[in-house]
């Protein structure tokens, strides 16, 4: 069941449920994550960077950091595409926009 509310998060109800489902809406959606994602990733990369130029790290270790960070900065847009494509299709089979 459909609810028409002023509060964008709220979209519908379940049946058996007195709480409606949130969804995220643009404010607090998946884009808001990038910078925690991404920068724990950026930390770790400086943090082998660091260790590689006083010699303390080996330069495969330094080249497989960059390249875990590089995995989840494309993890992390191959889950927007998703989620974007899930939204996409929600919106296509309830027939309105429930998820801008």
């Amino acid at each position: 069941m459909l609810l028409r509310s002023n509060s964008p998060g709220f979209l519908f109800q379940e049946p058996d449920s007195s709480e409606p489902t949130r969804f995220p809406d643009d404010s607090e959606g998946l884009p808001t994550e990038e910078g925690r994602v991404t920068a724990g990733g950026r930390s770790a990369t400086e943090t082998i960077s660091f260790s590689h130029q006083r010699g303390a790290a080996s330069l495969l270790d330094f080249l497989n950091a960059r390249a875990d960070y590089r995995s989840v900065q494309l993890n992390y847009l191959n889950l927007v595409a998703s989620y974007l494509s899930a939204a996409g299709q929600l919106n296509l089979a309830v027939g309105c926009e429930v998820i801008p």
